[in-house]
């Protein structure tokens, strides 16, 4: 999977889907896809102001996407977050600080 990933910019969620190979939920390939879009026009906006680029790591950023997900469980419509939650997610709060080389 991580071989797929690194040859691999998908801009759907069926992209995923039949590149990994993955039995997700939809739900979450779409957001998956939602998110990492807006991850990749939030660097190109910050690019435009600088003169050195940041080069996104799109291969960390889907493995904590994936990650967070498998430490989340839902039960009755509300969302159980287990430990080991935090990790990820603060990493993908802040995508630009922790995923963006210099």
């Amino acid at each position: 999977v991580v071989e797929k990933i690194e040859e691999f910019a998908a801009d759907s969620y069926d992209d995923f889907a039949e590149a990994f190979k993955i039995h997700f939920n939809q739900a979450f390939g779409e957001k998956l896809t939602y998110d990492l879009n807006k991850v990749k026009t939030e660097i190109i906006f910050q690019n435009s102001f600088k003169q050195k680029y940041s080069s996104f790591n799109q291969i960390a950023y889907i493995k904590d996407y994936c990650l967070r997900e498998l430490h989340t469980v839902k039960y009755d419509d509300t969302f159980i977050i287990r430990k080991g939650y935090s990790e990820y997610d603060i990493k993908l709060q802040n995508p630009l600080t922790w995923y963006c080389r210099k």
